[in-house]
């Protein structure tokens, strides 16, 4: 081999190695910044996960708050009655109507009410009926135009809250 030969050889493999030092020096800028950016997103990152932790806390707090003071169950008791029934004429005296009074559960009437479930229809005119606390037991269905002795089926709800 030839002295120019082998300077050449030698010269291009400085060359390579000169080239290669400039390849990990660039990788490893790059790593560098990759690095960087991968700190920037971690932190990024726990700062959302941080104000989304606080402002959950914050919500909860504030649901917690307001819902408080409301009772797990609304209602106390929920009746639903259905029977069929021969109305008495008259109301007190009134003579215009006829009544008929229903045995249901005890409820505190200040906090309960009672809800119309049928209505009640004559042969050829629709009377409504009212339903009204006689007492804590008794609920008295009323239908107005004269349906004293007459048989029929009522039904309603009553609802007692907490």
């Amino acid at each position: 081999m030839s002295t120019s030969l082998l300077v050449q050889a030698l010269a291009k493999l400085g060359e390579l190695a000169t080239n290669m030092g400039t390849a990990l020096t660039n990788i490893a800028g790059v790593q560098a910044t990759t690095n960087a950016i991968r700190t920037d997103v971690t932190n990024a990152r726990d700062n959302v996960n941080a104000t989304t932790n606080a402002a959950r806390d914050n919500v909860k707090a504030h649901v917690s708050a307001a819902v408080g003071g409301i009772s797990a169950a609304p209602f106390k008791s929920v009746q639903n009655i259905a029977v069929t029934v021969n109305f008495a004429s008259g109301d007190g005296g009134s003579g215009s109507s006829s009544y008929y009074d229903v045995v249901v559960g005890a409820v505190n009437t200040a906090k309960a009410f009672v809800v119309n479930g049928r209505p009640q229809y004559g042969s050829t005119t629709f009377y409504a009926a009212t339903y009204r606390f006689i007492s804590s037991n008794v609920v008295r269905c009323e239908v107005y135009g004269g349906y004293g002795g007459a048989s029929q089926r009522i039904a309603f709800t009553v609802v007692e809250g907490n």
